[in-house]
């Protein structure tokens, strides 16, 4: 006998994630014409719902980099006899626009538009509409031994290192390598995404997947961006070390 999650199964609208009865009669038209546009149009709403919350996780981690720097840099202040000039500080706390269009474009093509595609259309192409525990765990096994190592992140190290970084591909591909070996990326990456691509694909409905995946992947994304902004303070500290030596 298959053991299923049918039990568990959330039924296939936005509705059944709350309770319309604690919504006005406005909330649940707004409600009603968000669950319409990601069945309707779900391309597009894949994009734009992953390039904003790719873009937006970016920016916090940006902020947050800023602020620790400004804080450091106030310490070193202290200590110094001499101040930065206020056209150095205008540039410390600036957004980087650049790595923040490849986190942005990386969000929408590749999380929201390229993962519609394989969890949306290939794998029920593949696996029907079964949630049978095995089932469920096949899909998620193909997502993370083989899609996430092998395209997902590399992708995203690929985006960063031709448009955000003006890297070469090598370059790119070589620094998915370090953190996988140094800072234990897949380890991280295999913690928080098998507990929840089970429930993605067991419980979530289909044209629900997408959004779920983009609000955990906003924290996600929060873990790439900061491994990135480490690699530019590393990066500064060595060249002014070297400047200064």
């Amino acid at each position: 006998t298959t053991t299923r999650l049918d039990a568990f199964m959330i039924d296939s609208s936005l509705f059944s994630l709350i309770d319309p009865s604690k919504f006005s009669m406005l909330e649940r038209n707004v409600v009603s014409m968000l669950d319409s546009f990601f069945q309707s149009q779900p391309y597009l709403s894949a994009f734009v719902t992953c390039s904003f919350k790719a873009s937006a996780a970016d920016l916090v981690v940006q902020s947050q980099s800023d602020s620790e720097e400004e804080v450091t840099n106030n310490n070193s202040a202290c200590s110094s006899s001499s101040s930065s000039s206020p056209q150095e500080e205008n540039a410390s706390s600036s957004v980087d626009i650049r790595r923040n269009i490849g986190f942005l474009l990386y969000g929408g093509l590749y999380q929201g538009m390229v993962q519609e595609y394989i969890y949306n259309t290939w794998y029920p192409s593949i696996f029907g509409d079964s949630t049978a525990i095995w089932t469920v765990l096949q899909q998620v096994m193909i997502d993370l031994i083989f899609l996430s190592p092998f395209i997902c992140l590399p992708v995203a190290y690929l985006f960063k290192a031709g448009i955000s970084e003006d890297q070469s591909i090598p370059d790119g591909l070589q620094k998915y390598i370090t953190h996988v070996k140094d800072e234990g990326l897949l380890v991280k990456y295999w913690a928080l995404w098998f507990p929840v691509q089970c429930l993605t694909f067991g419980v979530i409905p289909q044209h629900l997947r997408i959004l779920f995946i983009a609000f955990v992947s906003f924290f996600w994304l929060m873990i790439l961006s900061a491994i990135s902004a480490r690699d530019g303070q590393t990066a500064t500290t060595t060249t002014t070390t070297s400047a200064t030596d």
